[in-house]
This record gives C-alpha cells, structure tokens and sequence, in this order.
C-alpha cells in the first residue's frame, strides 16, 4: 500500500514508525511543512538530528517539504490544493497523520481518502476551543483515528463522540533500548525532554537547589535542546550552589544514538511534563529498566504506581517532594537496581513497537480495504 505521511520530518518517534511501515512492505512517503524558524527543540540547527534525518530520507520511498510564505497555522488550510495534488502524483492509496488538528485539518480539506489519524498528546490535551471543533470534524471523518494510550483515547472519544477511536501505543524500539548496566557511581540522572513550558524541566532544577550539603554523588544530564535552554541554564547557575551546578550538563540536542548511549548509562529517569499523552521517552527508559521520578498525571500513572515501587509520582509544583523523590531515587540506585527487569517487562509486553506497528499496519489495510468496498 502506497501511504502518505504527515508527520514532523525531524521527530525520531515519527521517523521510527515510518520505517517500521515501510519495512513491512509498504510505500511510504512523508509530508511536511519547514519550519524555518527552527523553533522547536528537534529542528535543523542540531547536528545529530539533521544527520539522524539525512539517513532516514534513505529508508523511506519519498519526503515531500513544503516551505510556506506565511508564519501561521492558516498555512495548513491554504495548502489543501497542493496536498491534494501531491498525494495524486504519488498514487496514495491512504493518508495518515501523526498528530490531529491541523495535520489532520489538512488531510480532511483536501478530500483526499481514506485518511487515518494518530493522535499523540497535546493535539487532544492541550487542544483550545479552535482546535477542538476542528478534532470534532476531522476525527469523525477519519477511516480510523488511533491513540497514544488509554486515558488519551477516553479524552479523543469525548472532543469527537462519533469517531472510530481506539487505544494502540505507539511504543519504542525495544531491541535499541537495552537493559541499562551504568556504572556504579556517581549516580547519573536524566532528562531527555526539550526546553519547552509543558515539559516543566525547570521544576528539577528547583529541587537540585534544594539538595543538602550531605547530598550522595550524583550526575544530572539534560540531553535536548529548546527555547527555553538558555533561561534553564542561567537558573542553574542563579540557584544552585557551584557544588551541585558542576554536576549538572546540558547537551543542548543530540542524536538518537546518543540518547540511547545517554539512557544506557543512567540509573534514573526525569520527567516533570505537566500534560503528556504516553511519552515515548518514559518507555525508552523504563526499556532500559531506568528508575522514574515523574509528575502526577493520569498518563504516567499507567506506568508506575506505589504498589509496584517502581518509580516515583510526585505533586506538581512541589520542589520539596520532587527533591525528596530525587535523592530517594539516588540512594536506591546506590543499593541496587531491583525495578529495572519490572519497568523493562511492562514495556515489553505493552509498547514493544514492532508488535504495536504491525497491528496499525493491519488496521490501516483493513480500513483502506473497507473504504474502497464502501466506495
């Protein structure tokens, strides 16, 4: 099956899915918009992402950019000609996109069908007024609409009651994310979440600066990028003690290799988003049998619970707890790793990607199938 793409060309969760397609055997092609102001924390100034794409234009069939004259989602709506004639030119035989809202918008005016749609997170859960009429819309005329976990499926079904929605994770490559075996000191701690407002990576700075004097010896890796970098670090330097601001390390952006490299040497995982659907950097590093300290939100509590013992939630905006949590999870990792063969086994069996793939592969067969009997 010929498919047609829209997706963030430079998103390695997006980038891995399409290959994951097109190794299947089907014709996979990728569209997108550039954005030219490389305002997002994956984007053409790092070095090891544009060289991660650069290798994946050699695994996919074709990738289609388009550079729009106009700074704004209308952009989306004034493209729908183009979009359309684009996927004639190919022969699409299905659309898919990563993402709802605008994506999909795209796909819905341009009458290409049959269309699927992957949402993902902040399409639905940060969705204002403006978005969640379009969701209404596109989701219900959608062929199928897939969704990044259970509590994002129930919030997809409630903006778009009469939508074909069902839960399918989008999962990680668990042959690339190993069983970690870091050194045994000094603890290493890590964030591979971007520098962006939702993903709140500040609240861990806050709480390093809460650390005692008589803190056990740890490391603090923050490994991507982002607008909001430079005012992290200045933070950094601004609230913690020279000691503890030696500790800590921003790599600014780095390949997937390196993030994989990154996780394999680490003992626990960091993640304050403040909304997430089921985030693929908490699976990579609960694959890597990694110990997480993260927010208290629906999402990841589908992950690590207090009965289990294999991670932390904590409060929102709770820099006390969240430095409890985080010296709580540096002098257990000094002990031992017992939650690291659990945390690897739960993704294994729920978000292996190559088993959750091949099921959209087929969904995606069998919806084109039906609409072509239906036509």
């Amino acid at each position: 099956m010929r498919l047609l793409i829209c997706m963030p060309h430079y998103s390695p969760w997006a980038q891995h899915l399409a290959v994951m397609l097109q190794s299947f055997g089907h014709e996979v092609h990728i569209f997108d918009f550039v954005d030219t102001s490389n305002s997002g924390y994956v984007n053409s100034k790092i070095s090891g992402i544009v060289s991660d794409f650069e290798r994946f234009k050699t695994q996919v069939s074709g990738i289609h950019l388009a550079c729009p004259p106009l700074k704004s989602k209308l952009w989306y709506a004034l493209y729908v000609r183009r979009f359309a004639r684009l996927a004639r030119e190919i022969q699409a035989e299905m659309v898919l996109t990563l993402y709802g809202g605008w994506f999909a918008l795209l796909a819905y005016l341009s009458g290409v069908r049959p269309y699927c749609v992957y949402v993902v997170g902040s399409d639905i859960l940060l969705s204002g007024p403006v978005k969640r009429r379009i969701n209404r819309v596109t989701l219900k005329a959608a062929s199928r609409v897939f969704a990044n976990g259970e509590y994002l499926a129930a919030k997809a079904q409630k903006q778009a009651p009469r939508a074909w929605i069902e839960p399918l994770l989008i999962g990680i490559n668990t042959r690339a994310f190993q069983l970690a075996s870091p050194p045994s000191g000094p603890v290493q701690l890590i964030c591979t979440r971007g520098f962006q407002p939702i993903y709140n990576n500040e609240a861990i700075l806050r709480a390093v600066a809460r650390f005692p004097s008589e803190a056990p010896e740890f490391r603090l890796v923050f490994t991507s990028g982002g607008e909001g970098i430079r005012g992290a670090s200045s933070l950094a330097d601004k609230l913690i003690r020279p000691d503890l601001r030696g500790r800590i390390e921003f790599w600014g952006g780095v390949s997937y290799a390196r993030i994989v490299e990154g996780l394999h040497n680490s003992h626990v995982f960091v993640s304050l988003s403040r909304s997430d659907g089921t985030a693929t950097s908490l699976l990579e590093a609960l694959a890597c049998g990694l110990y997480p300290v993260l927010s208290d939100i629906p999402q990841n509590r589908e992950w690590v619970s207090e009965e289990a013992a294999n991670g932390r939630l904590v409060t929102l905006d709770d820099d006390a707890q969240l430095a409890d949590a985080l010296l709580y999870a540096i002098r257990i990792s000094c002990e031992g790793r017992r939650h690291a063969e659990l945390n690897r086994a739960l993704v294994h069996a729920r978000a292996d990607a190559e088993a959750n793939q091949r099921r959209l592969a087929k969904a995606l067969e069998v919806a084109r199938a039906s609409f072509s009997r239906i036509r």
